[in-house]
């Protein structure tokens, strides 16, 4: 059984405490924790050592306004408070005027107080979670934005046994009142690179007989990015293909190009016709080969330096729902 002066290692050497964690800090969300003071006493020598207990960061949360709220310094508080029962553990909130907010049945924050055995199940089975779009984080975003801020502090209770008389007697820790701010996130939806095919040199004869028809292989490929870091994400990509044409204003019959590398294989034709090549509700990058599909140009009049060429347009849209039926 641990008792209240079992010796504490403090810079280096063994001391005992004499008294028990006091206190409650002042309202600086920046402060790691409660200062819990003790004076530690051995023989002649007497140091007073401050232990941070139950430190709580400034809570900082995207527009998703869901995650749990993590606790510091419950080891050296295991350690060092020779607590012989059970921990009784109790979070409260207070908006920016002082005044106690009691969160609802339903509001969407859970493990508000209880009995804990182990305390750092606080950080891990048992943690001050608030559930995603919760209706509690939603009214301290309101507060937030209205330049109040709503704040947590956690509360915590145990007995130890007394050296001198043997008697058990409760012990209370309150951590520093941080700062509970939902912020809006600050996300984005770009096109942040779309592939350019180039071919290089097609020969006469394969814009004259077609590529198709020969099952002639011109292929290149180039990276296609998207970025969506919003909280609620999603987009439509889409892409028109213009005429194959050359410099001095020859056409190609029908030319399109088969896009591989992407979740589904798009045919592309240059005929501007928009189409659609794929929807996701992630960032990422894609390597897509390009194979270039000639028809057959048997009438076509070339010339040494022609060069043809088709301009791709590439439309990135957020997804929306779509609207029900009338």
């Amino acid at each position: 059984m641990n008792k209240v002066n079992e010796a504490i290692d403090v810079e280096g050497e063994k001391y005992k405490p004499d008294s028990y964690y006091t206190g409650k800090l002042n309202k600086d969300p920046n402060t790691p924790g409660i200062p819990a003071k003790y004076k530690i006493a051995a023989g002649n020598v007497s140091k007073e050592k401050t232990v941070y207990v139950g430190g709580l960061a400034a809570y900082k949360k995207a527009a998703d306004l869901g995650g749990t709220w993590s606790v510091d310094g419950l080891s050296d508080l295991a350690k060092a408070s020779g607590s012989t029962s059970n921990w009784h553990y109790e979070w409260q909130f207070t908006d920016g005027e002082d005044k106690t907010i009691t969160p609802a049945t339903n509001s969407g924050v859970s493990n508000l107080k209880g009995d804990i055995t182990n305390l750092a199940n606080l950080n891990t089975e048992q943690p001050l979670t608030f559930s995603k779009d919760s209706t509690f984080m939603k009214d301290a975003a309101a507060a937030t934005t209205a330049g109040k801020s709503y704040r947590a502090q956690l509360t915590l209770t145990t007995n130890v046994t007394e050296e001198s008389s043997g008697s058990s007697k409760k012990v209370t820790i309150v951590s520093n009142e941080a700062e509970l701010q939902a912020q809006p996130a600050v996300g984005k939806l770009s096109l942040d690179q779309v592939p350019s095919f180039r071919f290089g040199n097609v020969l006469s004869k394969d814009i004259y007989v077609g590529t198709t028809a020969q099952d002639k292989q011109y292929q290149v490929s180039d990276g296609l990015k998207i970025t969506d870091t919003r909280a609620t994400p999603g987009w439509k990509l889409t892409a028109k293909m213009s005429k194959m044409a050359s410099t001095t204003g020859k056409q190609l019959s029908s030319t399109a190009i088969n896009m591989t590398g992407l979740p589904t294989n798009v045919g592309l034709s240059d005929n501007g016709t928009e189409t659609p090549i794929m929807t996701d509700k992630m960032s990422k990058t894609w390597q897509v080969a390009g194979k270039l599909a000639l028809s057959a140009n048997p009438s076509i009049q070339l010339a040494a330096g022609d060069t043809f060429s088709s301009n791709i347009t590439w439309t990135l849209n957020s997804a929306q729902p779509a609207a029900p039926a009338a």
